[in-house]
């Protein structure tokens, strides 16, 4: 439900269908129509389809538990690196790397790397998240690159009096030189 979408916006869709479907095996006898709704406020009634799909596979293939294996949650219809790894780390403590488009777009800016393709294909920025990774405590670095990506490193008007990594950013010190620049 976060694809694309801010947390805030997210939390009332999610407390609604929690509510109403509190297991995989509600999910999976949902009407498509009802899961359709609670999401489009969110513009992602695509991805109810893919919950109901991937509900019936957990209840079928893993008891109605979600696999703690990458390949295995890689199998669930609408399950991409970025959602299978998001669920290894904050739900399972796996030491993976996250890259969202927003985490993507503050690397690109921070180390001057080029865009070539979406985030979830972008295998330089993937290695650069993975290089960067606090093996000591995952989630909470994670964590820390989703907020200061989307609080701080935002699409229009980054803070860069803000931001932590300001004086190791390429992007920051274009911006500021630009704007130094004058007439």
């Amino acid at each position: 439900m976060l694809q694309k979408t801010q947390a805030a916006k997210v939390l009332p869709a999610f407390k609604e269908l929690t509510s109403a479907f509190p297991s995989f095996s509600a999910l999976m006898q949902a009407d498509l129509s009802k899961i359709e709704r609670i999401f489009e406020p969110l513009g992602l009634t695509k991805r109810a389809k893919f919950l109901i799909e991937a509900s019936k596979q957990i209840c079928e293939c893993y008891r109605g538990e979600v696999p703690k294996d990458r390949t295995d949650l890689l199998s669930l219809k609408g399950v991409g690196d970025y959602t299978a790894n998001a669920i290894l780390c904050f739900a399972f403590g796996e030491p993976l790397a996250i890259v969202d488009g927003a985490i993507a777009r503050m690397l690109r800016r921070v180390f001057d790397l080029p865009f070539e393709r979406d985030a979830w294909e972008d295998e330089l920025v993937w290695s650069v998240a993975e290089d960067l990774l606090d093996l000591s405590d995952p989630k909470a670095h994670n964590y820390a690159l989703l907020d200061l990506a989307t609080t701080v490193c935002t699409v229009r008007n980054p803070n860069h009096d803000s931001c932590p990594v300001e004086k190791w950013c390429k992007y920051a010190h274009e911006s500021v030189a630009e704007n130094n620049s004058g007439p």
